[in-house]
């Protein structure tokens, strides 16, 4: 049996997790990770590339390093650009070399911006493995814009979306173990799998959430990038619970992806 490879975002670990170092990343990392299916992807100088935790590591800290999405792929490659990478810029990657996507929070539906997330789940067929869609995002709109343009969405071992780092009001999904032939993908398109952070670990305090959104979009206003904004307010309003949190999401999710590409991928020989 050939087995699908792993592939890993890492703009959440390259501008996402202020508060952690790379001793600590490391420390949580090296508990069952050794897989040589599991890579890393970045790109330095408009190439792609894979690697292992510690090959990363060595271009965390790097000033140069820009956030690059789906949408900035191409031009990330012809203007030779270093940078970590997102969800959807890895899907884009998985799609060509049937790999998995991993990430922590995925990205969904803010008010009239759509995720490029959403675009690769919907016209490439690709699977993704994520937490849940991000707390300062719609979660019902993300998730039903999904389901409607035929997308198969899906829990882990749970009926119900309810929030990334905080809860929220439950979205319904089917049990991913108990989808058959028949609930296959429309049109071709992706697989979402939602495996989420247990609600007795999440963040209490609602107001964080309102706090970070506000500085995410301040951030857009100043031209920044909105994700890593809200990420450093909630790690500075949490004492860095909310990056642990997040770091421990991704490695859960790493570790369900070894769980299930055997199903993606049975053995027709």
């Amino acid at each position: 049996m050939i087995l699908p490879p792993i592939y890993v975002e890492t703009a959440l670990l390259g501008m996402g997790l202020s508060s952690i170092s790379d001793q600590q990343i490391h420390d949580v990392w090296k508990t069952g990770l050794i897989d040589a299916d599991i890579y890393l992807v970045w790109m330095e100088k408009g190439k792609v590339k894979l690697g292992d935790l510690p090959r990363f590591l060595s271009v965390r800290n790097r000033r140069e390093m820009q956030r690059i999405d789906g949408n900035k792929l191409e031009a990330a490659e012809e203007n030779h650009i270093s940078g970590f990478l997102t969800a959807s810029a890895v899907m884009r990657i998985s799609s060509v070399y049937g790999a998995i996507t991993v990430t922590a929070g995925m990205g969904g539906i803010r008010g009239a911006h759509k995720s490029d997330d959403l675009h690769c789940l919907i016209d490439l067929s690709v699977v993704l493995i994520a937490a849940a869609p991000k707390d300062v995002l719609d979660l019902s709109a993300t998730l039903q814009y999904l389901i409607r343009a035929g997308t198969r969405v899906a829990g882990w071992q749970t009926s119900q979306c309810d929030g990334f780092l905080f809860q929220h009001p439950p979205v319904e999904v089917p049990i991913w173990q108990r989808l058959t032939d028949a609930d296959g993908n429309k049109h071709n398109s992706g697989s979402l799998i939602l495996n989420p952070i247990p609600v007795g670990d999440r963040l209490q305090d609602e107001n964080m959430r309102q706090v970070a959104l506000t500085a995410g979009i301040a951030a857009e206003e100043r031209g920044e990038s909105f994700h890593p904004a809200v990420n450093d307010a909630l790690d500075r309003l949490s004492n860095g619970e909310s990056s642990m949190m997040q770091l421990q999401a991704l490695l859960r999710n790493i570790h369900l992806a070894l769980k299930i590409r055997e199903q993606l991928n049975p053995d027709k020989g």
